[in-house]
């Protein structure tokens, strides 16, 4: 009898186990997060790249895209941040100091998760993973080149997050098992 009911508990606690590692998977999203957004460039630019109707902090990301200047759309999704050149011209960014940061970006649902790398997809001549820096909650763009009308860029972001290892989750399946036992041996001795 008591071998069947050590068998549930175990697999009752291995079922809780894995639906937990799957709610834990897959959630990051920066869709409901705010951010804020900043550039320097040397020469005279109309606006700041990311100028909002409310300045350039606190721009809230959602579905569509968050912010449209002049010569620029900035869309930010659940894991990636896309720049695109929508003026008339190309615009030559011929300065390494020019940069654009975005900052303050935080995962929704996971507040321990962190920035761990990128990949970047553009079709802007010259630019490359080495325009790109990234830290834990931000990123760079260092931007040297001409960047002509309807080219883009884009970083995906990929992020960690706390997960507990499957040895945490065993070692609490086995003390919730343990518990269980002792106290319906407990039961057992009253009982005669």
């Amino acid at each position: 009898m008591l071998g069947k009911t050590v068998k549930a508990l175990l697999v009752s606690v291995f079922s809780v186990c894995i639906l937990q590692i799957l709610a834990s998977v897959g959630n990051a999203t920066l869709i409901g997060d705010r951010f804020d957004c900043d550039n320097s460039f040397n020469f005279l630019q109309p606006g700041n790249v990311c100028e909002t109707s409310s300045g350039t902090s606190n721009i809230l990301i959602g579905a569509g895209i968050e912010v449209t200047t002049i010569n620029f759309e900035v869309d930010i999704d659940a894991t990636s941040i896309t720049m695109t050149n929508v003026g008339q011209s190309d615009i030559a960014y011929t300065l390494s100091s020019n940069t654009i940061e975005f900052t303050s970006l935080d995962w929704v649902d996971l507040p321990l998760a962190v920035i761990t790398g990128f990949t970047l997809e553009t079709d802007v001549s010259g630019f490359d993973t080495g325009n790109v820096t990234t830290s834990d909650h931000g990123v760079t763009l260092f931007v040297n080149e001409v960047w002509q009308a309807g080219e883009f860029i884009k970083v995906n972001l990929e992020t960690s997050h706390a997960v507990p290892t499957p040895s945490t989750l065993a070692l609490f399946g086995l003390g919730l098992a343990g518990l269980c036992i002792l106290s319906r041996r407990r039961r057992q001795e009253r009982a005669s």
